[in-house]
C-alpha cells in the first residue's frame, strides 16, 4: 500500500497532461514528418542528417538555461521556453505557399532554421526538467512514474501516428503536411500551459544560485555518474546513426511510400508503449542498471537484420519493417527511461541541475555527431559503392551495432545501485516465477485498503523469488497484526537479507503474544546465527508460543549450548506445546543423551497425543523413524494388526542377535514383558553415533510407571525388532 500526498498526485497528473499534448505536438512537428516533408522538397542525405542532428545539438543551449534559471525558476523557464519552442515552427507553415515552396533552397532553409529554433528553445527549457521531475514522484515510485510518462508518450504517438498514416500517403499534397504542423503548434501551447501548473522544486532550488563550476567539475570525477554519462553518450551516438536513416533506408532499399513508413512508426510507438509497460512493472523491482543493459542488447539485435537487409515478400513486406521499428524504439526508449532513473538514483537533489546539464550535453553532442557524421559516413559509402544500394546501409548499421556493444561494456562497470546483478535480473525477466512475483508486488503497491494489502501479501506466500523480500520487509513493521503475520509467512520460502533478519529479530524481542513466534520460526528456518541471543532470551518468556518456536529455531541453527535449557523446559513445563516443541528440538539436535529424560517424561500424566510425539521423537533419535512410523500408525489404528505386523517381523534374520521368543506376545502381561525386554536390552548394544542406547531403554522398561504404558511397550518391542533387522544391534 502506497500513499502519495494530494500535492504530489496533482503534480503527477499535470505532468501526464503535459506529456499528452507534448507528444501530439512533437509527432506533428518534428521527427519523421519533418524529414519526409524535407525529402519531398528535395533534401539530400547530408541535409537530412543535419536536420536530425539539430534535435541533439540543442542541449548546448541548456548552458543558457543555467544562467536564466536563478532569476525565473525551473518551472517558468521550462514552460516559457516550451512556448517559444512551438512558436518557432510557425514560419515552417509558410513553406507550403506557392511563392516559397517552388524555391527549394529557401524552403529548406526555413525548415532548417525553424527546426533549429524549435530545438534551441528546447535546449534552454530542458534545463529545468531534471530538478522538477526529480521531486514530483516519491523516490520509491520514480521508476513507475517515468515509465508511465513514457507510456503516455508512446500511446499518444500511436494515435497520432495512425492519424499521420491516414492523412499522408504516396505523394500527399503539401497542404496535408501543413495541417498536421498547425495542429502540432496548437497542442504545444496546451503543453506549455500544463508545465506552468507544476510545483517549483524545493530541494533543488538552493543549487540554482550556486556557481555552476563545482557542479560541472564533479561530473568528471571518477564515479557512477561519469560511467553512466559515457555509456549513454556512446549509445546515443549509435542510436542516432540508426534513427536518422531508418526512413531513408526503407525508402531507398525497399521503396516504401511516405504513408506506409508513417504506419511503421506507429509500430515503433507500440514498441515504446510496451517498453513503458514492462519498465513500469519491473524497474522498481530489479533496478535500472540491468534494464539499461537489456534494452541496449535489444538495439544490437535490431541492427543485425538491418545490416543483412533480407529480401521480403508476402506478409513480411509489412511485418519486417514493423518489427524493426517496434524493437528499435522499444530499446531506444528503454535505454533512455532506465538511464534517467539511474541518474536520479546516483544524484542528490542539489546536484541534478548541473549534472543534468552535463548529462544532457553529453547526449546532445553524441546525438548530433551520430546523426551528422552518420549522414556523412553513409553518403561517403554511397559514393564509394555506387553499384549497391544495400551495402552502404549494411556497413553503416553494423558499425552502429558495434558501438552499442561498447556502451554495454561500460554499463557493466556501473555499481548496481539498488539493482540486481545484470545476469540475475535478465534471468528474472524470463522466469515465470519471478514474473508472477512482480505482478503480485505491483498489486501490493496499488492496494488502497488493509483488505487489499492482506490479500496481496497472502498471495506472495510460497514464492521463492528474491524480488519480494524488501517489499515485504516494510510490512513486518505494519501496525496491523494480520499484515505482519502474512508478511512473515510470505517470506518463508525467500532468501532473507540482513535488513530483514534485523526486523525479524526485533519482532521476536518486542512482539510477544502476537507475531514473535512466527518471526522466531522463520529465523530458525533461515538458519540465522545472529538471532541466537534473541532466541535464547525467548526461552524465558511467558509467551509459550514464542518459547516453543524458539527451541526448534535454536535446534535448526545448531546452537547446542541451548540443549540444557531445552531439557529443563521439557522436564518442568506442563504446557503440551512446549513439551512437544522441546522434544522436537532435541530430535533435531540428535541429542542421544536426552533419551533418559524423554523416557521419564513419557510416564507423566499427559494427553495421548503428547506421548505419541515423545515416542516418535525417540524413534527418530535412535535412527529408525522411517521404519517405525508406519508400524506405530498401524498399531494406533488397529492394535491387533500392529502386533501381528511386529510378530511377522520378529522372525529370525540370521544376524549376530535374535529377537527373543515371546517378546511381542508378552505385551498382554506387563510384568512378563518387562522381564523379557529388559533382559534382551541388557544382553545387546545398540550404537547410535557411537553411543550405546540399549541401557537407556532397559532402564526405562524397568520403570514401573513407564513399563505399564502399552504404547511405550509397543515402542520397546518395535525398536528391538527394527534394530536387529537393520543390523544396528550386536551382543555384548
Amino acid at each position: 500500500m502506497i500513499t502519495v500526498s494530494p500535492s504530489r498526485r496533482r503534480a503527477m497528473r499535470n505532468y501526464y497532461r503535459f506529456s499528452i499534448f507534448n507528444v501530439i505536438s512533437y509527432t506533428f512537428l518534428a521527427g519523421n514528418i519533418i524529414i519526409l516533408y524535407s525529402l519531398r522538397l528535395g533534401a539530400t542525405s547530408a541535409l537530412v542528417g543535419l536536420i536530425a542532428a539539430s534535435y541533439q545539438v540543442t542541449f548546448v543551449f541548456s548552458l543558457v538555461g543555467r544562467r536564466i534559471i536563478e532569476r525565473v525558476g525551473a518551472v517558468r523557464l521550462f514552460g516559457y521556453a516550451w512556448l517559444v519552442r512551438y512558436l518557432m515552427m510557425v514560419p515552417v507553415l509558410l513553406t507550403a505557399l506557392p511563392g516559397i515552396r517552388d524555391r527549394t533552397a529557401l524552403s529548406l532553409s526555413i525548415i532548417t532554421m525553424g527546426v533549429f529554433g524549435f530545438n534551441v528553445a528546447k535546449g534552454v527549457g530542458i534545463t529545468g526538467t531534471k530538478p522538477i521531475v526529480g521531486e514530483i514522484p516519491p523516490s520509491r515510485e520514480r521508476g513507475a512514474f517515468l515509465s508511465n510518462h513514457h507510456l503516455v508518450i508512446q500511446l499518444g504517438a500511436i494515435v497520432t501516428g495512425i492519424i499521420m498514416a491516414l492523412v499522408l500517403g504516396q505523394e500527399s499534397p503539401l497542404g496535408r503536411y501543413m495541417l498536421l504542423l498547425a495542429v502540432g503548434i496548437v497542442a504545444g501551447l496546451f503543453a506549455s500551459y500544463f508545465i506552468l501548473r507544476l510545483p517549483e522544486p524545493r530541494d533543488a532550488v538552493a543549487s540554482f544560485a550556486a556557481g555552476a563550476g563545482p557542479g560541472y567539475r564533479s561530473a568528471f570525477a571518477p564515479g557512477p555518474f561519469r560511467t553512466l554519462a559515457s555509456a549513454n553518450a556512446i549509445a546515443v551516438f549509435a542510436v542516432s546513426m540508426v534513427q536518422a536513416f531508418l526512413v531513408v533506408y526503407l525508402k531507398r532499399v525497399y521503396g516504401y511510400a511516405d504513408g506506409t513508413i508513417v504506419f511503421f512508426t506507429v509500430a515503433g510507438a507500440a514498441g515504446g508503449a510496451t517498453m513503458a509497460l514492462v519498465s513500469r512493472a519491473v524497474m522498481d523491482r530489479v533496478g535500472s542498471k540491468p534494464l539499461v543493459f537489456g534494452f541496449m542488447l535489444m538495439i544490437v539485435a535490431v541492427t543485425v537484420p538491418l545490416a543483412i537487409a533480407p529480401s521480403v515478400s508476402g506478409v513480411w513486406v509489412l511485418l519486417f519493417p514493423s518489427f524493426i521499428y517496434f524493437f528499435f524504439v522499444m530499446g531506444q526508449m528503454g535505454v533512455m527511461n532506465a538511464a534517467d532513473n539511474y541518474f536520479f538514483a546516483v544524484t542528490e537533489a542539489d546536484q541534478r541541475l548541473d549534472l543534468g546539464i552535463v548529462f544532457g550535453l553529453g547526449s546532445g553532442i553524441a546525438g548530433t555527431l551520430g546523426s551528422f557524421l552518420g549522414g556523412l559516413f553513409l553518403q561517403t559509402l554511397e559514393h564509394a559503392i555506387p553499384h549497391s544500394v544495400t551495402l552502404p546501409f549494411s556497413i553503416h548499421f553494423s558499425v552502429a551495432g558495434v558501438l552499442i556493444v561498447l556502451a554495454m561494456v561500460r554499463v557493466t562497470a556501473l555499481p548496481d545501485q539498488n539493482s540486481y546483478p545484470i545476469s540475475d535480473a535478465l534471468g528474472m525477466l524470463i522466469s515465470p516465477r519471478d514474473i508472477r512475483t512482480i505482478r503480485l508486488l505491483n498489486r501490493l503497491r496499488r492496494s488502497r485498503t488493509v483488505g487489499q494489502e492482506h490479500a496481496a501479501v497472502a498471495a506472495l506466500r510460497g514464492s521463492r523469488s528474491r524480488l519480494h523480500v524488501e517489499e515485504l520487509a516494510a510490512r513486518i513493521s505494519s501496525p496491523s497484526l494480520t499484515i505482519r503475520m502474512e508478511a512473515i509467512g510470505a517470506l518463508r520460502a525467500a532468501p532473507l537479507t540482513p535488513y530483514v533478519e534485523e526486523l525479524l529479530i526485533h519482532e521476536v524481542e518486542t512482539h510477544l503474544f502476537t507475531t514473535a513466534h512466527a518471526a522466531a520460526e522463520l529465523l530458525g528456518e533461515a538458519r540465522v546465527e545472529r538471532a541466537v541471543p534473541a532466541l535464547r532470551s525467548a526461552l524465558d518468556t511467558n509467551d509459550y508460543m514464542v518459547c516453543a518456536r524458539a527451541m526448534v529455531a535454536l535446534a535448526k541453527i545448531g546452537d547446542r549450548d541451548s540443549i540444557a535449557r531445552i531439557e529443563s523446559l521439557l522436564d518442568r513445563s506442563p504446557n503440551p506445546r512446549v513439551t512437544i516443541y522441546a522434544v522436537k528440538a532435541l530430535e533435531i539436535f540428535g541429542s542421544i543423551d536426552s533419551l533418559p529424560l524423554i523416557f521419564g517424561r513419557i510416564d507423566r500424566r499427559s494427553e495421548h497425543f503428547v506421548r505419541d510425539e515423545l515416542i516418535l521423537s525417540c524413534s527418530a533419535i535412535v535412527g529408525v523413524f522411517d521404519d517405525f512410523y508406519p508400524l506405530y500408525t498401524t498399531f494406533l489404528d488397529d492394535r491387533d494388526e500392529g502386533y501381528q505386523t511386529l510378530t511377522d517381523l520378529s522372525h529370525p534374520v540370521g544376524g549376530p542377535v535374535e529377537v527373543p521368543d515371546g517378546l511381542v506376545d508378552a505385551h498382554t502381561d506387563p510384568r512378563d514383558f518387562v522381564r523379557i525386554a529388559a533382559g534382551f536390552y541388557d544382553r545387546i548394544r545398540i550404537h547410535v553415533t557411537g553411543i550405546d542406547v540399549a541401557p537407556f531403554i532397559a532402564d526405562a522398561v524397568r520403570n514401573r510407571n513407564v513399563g505399564r504404558l502399552e504404547r511405550f511397550r509397543f515402542f520397546v518391542a518395535a525398536i528391538a525388532i527394527l534394530t536387529v533387522r537393520l543390523g544396528m544391534a550386536d551382543a555384548r
